[in-house]
């Protein structure tokens, strides 16, 4: 078995003066496993596996205080919200998933193995920018997460 690049994206939402903070964060890992046979002179991919690990994080509200049941209500929808809108990010890393996995199954045997793990970790980088790509339009789109 073969394990090629394990690569990280992350998305964090809301930003402030043009820094990132921590309101909503989804991050996602994709691994590539593969086991890599030479047959009659070819190098084919005998079995593969993509690994994805979604995590998203929201903030934690306790205030120090009692609050008015407006604010609490308030708070509630903000954080649905923003659920929400985290979900559209986890929904773009499972479509990316399910568009690598179409990618790798086309991939034509190679000469020599070396070869063949350098045309899956390309299709996993490409996988990867087109993601970073879809991620930055839908927060642009809902203003990070601010519209639906």
């Amino acid at each position: 078995m073969t394990k090629n690049a394990k690569r990280d994206q992350e998305h964090d939402s809301c930003s402030a003066g043009g820094e990132k903070s921590r309101h909503g964060s989804t991050r996602s890992t994709f691994e590539v496993i593969s086991k890599l046979e030479e047959v009659d002179g070819l190098c084919r991919v005998q079995r593969q596996e993509i690994v994805v690990e979604i995590t998203t994080e929201l903030p934690l509200w306790e205030p120090k205080q009692k609050v008015t049941a407006a604010l609490d209500d308030e708070w509630k929808k903000a954080v649905a919200r923003l659920n929400r809108h985290e979900a559209g990010h986890r929904k773009n890393v499972m479509q990316a998933a399910a568009v690598l996995r179409e990618n790798l199954m086309v991939l034509k045997p190679q000469a020599h193995c070396l070869a063949a793990r350098a045309d899956i970790d390309i299709a996993l980088q490409n996988a990867l920018i087109r993601l970073d790509r879809r991620q930055a339009y839908y927060d642009r789109l809902t203003k990070d997460g601010l519209r639906d």
